[in-house]
């Protein structure tokens, strides 16, 4: 059986190489500063060390180890003094709190991380962000011409010096990409477990927190998808346009047709096919920007129904019908019930 604290340790080690390359989720930015706040010895030495996620210094594998030995040897005579917002726990030699790789990696990621909630801070100086609130969609150009859509609720970074050499966006939520093709230049999407390369030129990612797979659609030329969950040898294989795949956090890319509206949001459409109500919920809540309580007994039912661009009032009558259930809205509160 795996011991717990081992599989911790593999998240925060993950975690660490996305915050390193300045393509840290939302998830990672949580992990790494609950982890900064439980022990004011990781505080100190990243407080001590160059930001190297801001891009001002480049720090090699050697670089680390040395700055680490620095900081290493400093606190074995001071006295480590817990910072504001971290608990306080005994002064030890840092030494014995350093058991692998991935902690001699922090020590190079970034200048200063006070407690959880400044992680966002430090990634903010090196990468832009655009955010499609819920109720809206929002559609952006890209520094080298690309286009990108983002669906409610979704947003997307990159870093300042896009196009320099690569070019990679983090996303967290749902896009569309038309992209300006350049072989010397891959166009590269990291979305949770996933890299999606383009290869063609359109093509969509779904990357939700709720769901258990990583879904792209290809609506024309080719994209590589590759697992990074997978290690040492990520799994790596190629959609072409018109199939849809499916990566679930354990297993192998499922490929299939796309239903055939699948991309009719990017036209203020929304469309269920036998969606089931877990998945369809959190589409509508950030869709119209409401909060929808379903009584237990209607989880298991599916709906199908297309949506178009219209107020959510007038869509509770449909709605119920589909569902064969009772829906009130209050405010911003639906409930459903069944009949």
């Amino acid at each position: 059986m795996t011991d717990p604290r081992d599989l911790s340790a593999v998240r925060l080690d993950r975690a660490l190489d996305r915050l390193w390359a300045g393509m840290p989720t939302r998830d990672d930015e949580a992990l790494i500063g609950d982890w900064v706040a439980e022990d004011p010895v990781r505080a100190m030495l990243i407080d001590r060390l160059p930001t190297a996620a801001a891009g001002d210094v480049h720090v090699t594998p050697a670089d680390t180890d040395a700055a680490w030995g620095a900081v290493a040897a400093r606190m074995d005579v001071d006295v480590v003094r817990p910072i504001s917002s971290a608990r306080a726990t005994p002064a030890v030699p840092a030494r014995t709190r350093v058991k692998g790789s991935w902690l001699i990696r922090a020590a190079a990621l970034v200048a200063v991380i006070v407690g959880t909630a400044t992680i966002r801070m430090l990634t903010s100086r090196a990468m832009n962000e655009v955010a499609a609130p819920r109720g809206q969609r929002i559609s952006t150009s890209l520094p080298d011409g690309s286009v990108l859509t983002l669906a409610a609720g979704s947003r997307a970074r990159w870093s300042r010096d896009f196009g320099k050499a690569e070019r990679t966006v983090l996303l967290d939520g749902e896009a569309f990409f038309s992209v300006v093709h350049d072989t010397m230049r891959p166009f590269r999407v990291r979305a949770r477990h996933s890299v999606i390369e383009d290869i063609g030129t359109r093509f969509a990612v779904r990357a939700w927190t709720e769901q258990p797979f990583v879904e792209i659609i290809v609506e024309e030329g080719r994209v590589s998808v590759r697992d990074t969950s997978v290690t040492p040898q990520p799994r790596t294989a190629e959609l072409h346009a018109g199939q849809r795949g499916r990566l679930p956090v354990k297993g192998p890319l499922v490929v299939s047709n796309p239903p055939v509206n699948a991309l009719a949001w990017l036209g203020g459409t929304l469309e269920f096919d036998n969606t089931p109500l877990s998945e369809a919920l959190p589409v509508l809540e950030r869709w119209y920007n409401v909060t929808i309580v379903v009584d237990p007994s209607l989880t298991r039912r599916r709906l199908s129904a297309r949506f178009e661009a219209q107020p959510i009032a007038q869509l509770l009558v449909p709605l119920g019908v589909a569902l064969d259930a009772v829906v009130v809205q209050t405010g911003t509160l639906i409930t459903m019930t069944p009949r």
